[in-house]
């Protein structure tokens, strides 16, 4: 059985008061923009577009804290 988005939610704003803060959903936000943003990034390095993309693709996600094989470093989030 799947589960409604919107009763996972509610579950969540139960459970958490503050998810809906402000400061939450800001945080949110700019992860979702960064998520894009290295999306974006990877397409073009599949895709072999802008040279060495996939080289400073890399070197961001190391600047930004992030493992390329296992997701956000442990000690910086």
């Amino acid at each position: 059985m799947s589960a409604n988005w919107r009763d996972v939610k509610a579950k969540a704003r139960a459970h958490d008061p503050e998810w809906d803060s402000a400061e939450r959903a800001g945080r949110r936000a700019q992860m979702r923009q960064e998520m894009l943003a290295s999306l974006s990034g990877a397409q073009l390095a599949i895709h072999g577009r802008d040279g060495d993309v996939g080289g400073r693709l890399l070197e961001s996600c190391r600047t930004r804290g992030l493992d390329s094989e296992r997701g956000p470093a442990r000690s910086g989030w």
